[in-house]
């Protein structure tokens, strides 16, 4: 356990806040963009070493990303609860869904 940390039960499915689209860019210096690729918001549950992977809307595709669930199962901890983005690469003349819905079991 990490110093300080306090134990507590695992919190299950969190839904995420999801990026609200807007008609302009934000003005100032604040604010940082991100190209947006096609992927799927994941979070990984590591509960007692054993890997799950939810989706934003709470589906269980654990199953879909093998590789991914067996990187997870690697962290040096029994519990864990890391968010993350898995997406499909391609030329920029493919951007849309399909690849990354082809690649995912």
């Amino acid at each position: 356990m990490l110093s300080g940390a306090k134990p507590g039960p695992f919190p299950g499915f969190v839904k995420p806040q999801l990026a609200t689209l807007k008609g302009h860019v934000p003005a100032g210096n604040g604010w940082l963009h991100e190209i947006k690729f096609d992927g799927y918001r994941i979070q990984g549950h590591l509960i007692e070493g054993r890997p799950a992977l939810i989706t934003r809307n709470g589906h269980d595709w654990t199953h879909r990303m093998p590789a991914l669930a067996e990187a997870l199962a690697r962290v040096p901890a029994r519990s864990s609860f890391p968010t993350a983005r898995a997406e499909a690469i391609t030329t920029p003349s493919r951007r849309r869904s399909a690849p990354a819905v082809s690649r995912i079991g």
